[in-house]
């Protein structure tokens, strides 16, 4: 393994002084049993369902993040009246507050805003923990975010059970630049649940976030979540469970990944958390047929759960998710779709190659733990305390996905001029080079093609969401443009750093958190104060709540208003720009 891919700073915190910080604070919390804990009689989630799984049957999920905090306390309670009335239960409830709850207060006045409320303080978490009998999962912007103990410690105070998205530790959210901080800080918040293990409280990642979702390989899925096993388990002493599925619409495959994970993730509670029903295919225009998307997957997943047992919690993605944040009523409906196609588990499952199944797992299995070995065999080659906590997980941050999986995919074995073969590939990749090829067609069908060559662009993502970015980059150098590529995760601040240091003429902005305004319109200001002329293109989910309102609007209009140019394809891009002429002028 090679030893000059990631260097440490010195003078690191030790790791396990941290967890034995974090252990003395989250024994000192006063916890206030959450509705769900004082109606079901258990301390967590992960009990319910290790028993439920032991008779064969099924928990329920869904997802949740409205526009204040009252709506976030009212709603679950509709959600419960409505599955007590039908039978069509939901046994837990993912709590999705705006990205900016994970920002230390001091950042948050300058931070643009998402789609979401701000989370604070203890108060609110124990208001949606009481809300309804409804199990309280304080997802985003927990464990996982620069902010995570506060946040951590008011969740556990709730009576929550599952804490955080561990993998989004290796996001860069804008305006955080110190990442040794962020790492101090979820090293002590996971010790702060590591304290209450007795209780069955765990933390909790998900595999569409961070790194793993940008592999090439489900293989090197299943080894890195044995890496974050080993850092909150081992090392730490907490439990450990992930969710996973929203990046993986091909059943069979989903199957398998699950299998796998569940396979290596073995436990006393359930190694899995949730399963993520399928985001990637549903119609952002025909919704109703989305309602055929959920009930064969759910169909499918209730067989292989009624045999295998393995304790994970079904969520269902209702039909609207992928144009607005979906409202009760969407969540509800997909939850009684779902329930009812899930009663034909037992029939389908007389119809599954097992066999075949099995066969998937054992090959994610094998490799899957051979990723994990090359990757501590990595990390000790650069001089990594892998006994400490603190030092691999900041060492796999400053790594980063692209080089962590070609460093350690068994197909390269360490060499880094060779390409990682997958053993059974991700969709997300081949997703944004199919979506990057339709888009060339249409420009080319249309008789552009020639319209973009030798302008320069800056093209950057504004949050997590690289595969927009990555789509617009490849179309572009296909065009002949010469293309910067800033990444994911940019500030504007950054953006128009990069812009000042590589002369650009026009910049292209992908956004889907509902930040695409104030980012844009602050990306403006820091051009204008520079005395740069650019165009700036917004593309991806172009909504946003504006002050007053309860639900995101469009906003393109309001783009326009303040000098951006708004983007619903690669094509308004390559159109706007060939208008502008050879030098593009905002």
């Amino acid at each position: 393994m090679r030893g000059d891919v990631v260097e440490l700073p010195g003078g690191l915190p030790s790791g396990a002084e941290l967890v034995a910080i974090g252990r003395r604070r989250g024994e000192r919390i006063e916890v206030t049993p959450s509705a769900f804990s004082v109606a079901r009689g258990v301390r967590s989630e992960a009990q319910l369902k290790a028993e439920r799984a032991k008779a064969g049957e099924l928990t329920w999920s869904m997802i949740m993040g409205r526009a204040t905090v009252d709506e976030q306390v009212e709603d679950p309670r509709y959600l419960h009246r409505r599955g007590s009335e039908s039978g069509f239960v939901i046994d837990r409830g993912m709590v999705i507050p705006d990205w900016t709850s994970g920002l230390p207060p001091e950042l948050r006045a300058d931070a643009p805003k998402g789609t979401s409320f701000l989370l604070s303080g203890e108060e609110d978490h124990k208001r949606i923990a009481q809300a309804a009998p409804i199990s309280p999962a304080f997802c985003d912007w927990h464990i996982g975010s620069p902010f995570c103990v506060e946040n951590t410690a008011a969740a556990i105070a709730a009576g929550a059970s599952s804490h955080g998205v561990l993998a989004q530790f290796a996001w860069d959210l804008p305006l955080v630049k110190d990442d040794v901080a962020g790492i101090v800080e979820n090293v002590t918040a996971i010790g702060m649940v590591a304290a209450r293990r007795e209780e069955w409280l765990f933390v909790d990642s998900y595999m569409d976030d961070g790194m793993p979702s940008r592999f090439v390989d489900n293989a090197s899925l299943i080894g890195y979540a044995m890496l974050e096993k080993y850092v909150v388990d081992d090392l730490c002493g907490a439990r450990y469970a992930t969710g996973f599925g929203g990046l993986i619409s091909d059943i069979p495959t989903k199957v398998g990944v699950w299998l796998a994970l569940h396979e290596v993730l073995k436990a006393e509670h359930p190694g899995l958390s949730y399963l993520y029903g399928n985001t990637i295919s549903p119609s952002e225009t025909e919704t109703e047929q989305n309602y055929g998307v959920i009930g064969p997957e759910m169909a499918v997943f209730a067989a292989v759960e009624t045999r295998m047992r393995t304790g994970v919690s079904l969520l269902p993605t209702p039909i609207t998710e992928k144009i607005e944040v979906p409202l009760p009523r969407a969540i509800f409906e997909a939850r009684m779709v779902a329930g009812k196609a899930a009663e034909r588990g037992a029939e389908l499952g007389r119809l599954l190659d097992w066999s075949a199944i099995e066969r998937l797992r054992d090959t994610l299995v094998q490799h899957g733990r051979e990723f994990f070995a090359n990757a501590i065999d990595l990390l000790k080659a650069n001089g990594v305390d892998v006994g400490d906590p603190v030092q691999v997980l900041l060492a796999l941050r400053r790594l980063g996905a692209h080089r962590l999986e070609l460093l350690c995919h068994p197909s390269v074995a360490g060499d880094p001029t060779a390409e990682v073969v997958p053993y059974v590939p991700t969709e997300l990749l081949s997703m944004a080079q199919e979506m990057a090829a339709a888009e060339l067609a249409g420009i080319k069908a249309k008789g552009l093609e020639g319209s973009v060559k030798g302008k320069r662009f800056l093209v950057g993502s504004a949050d997590t969401h690289w595969y927009g970015a990555y789509a617009v980059t490849t179309v572009l150098r296909a065009l002949g443009a010469d293309v910067v590529d800033a990444g994911s995760e940019c500030g504007a601040e950054e953006l128009a750093d990069a812009a000042r240091r590589h002369s650009t003429e026009n910049i292209a902005v992908s956004a889907h958190n509902g930040q695409c305004l104030t980012f844009g319109t602050r990306l403006v200001e820091l051009l204008e104060a520079d005395g740069l002329s650019c165009s700036i293109y917004v593309g991806g989910k172009l909504n946003a709540i504006l002050d007053g309102d309860t639900e995101p609007s469009d906003m393109c209009a309001r783009l326009r208003e303040a000098g951006l140019v708004p983007c619903r394809a690669v094509l308004d891009l390559v159109e706007q720009s060939a208008k502008a002429g050879p030098l593009a002028t905002r």
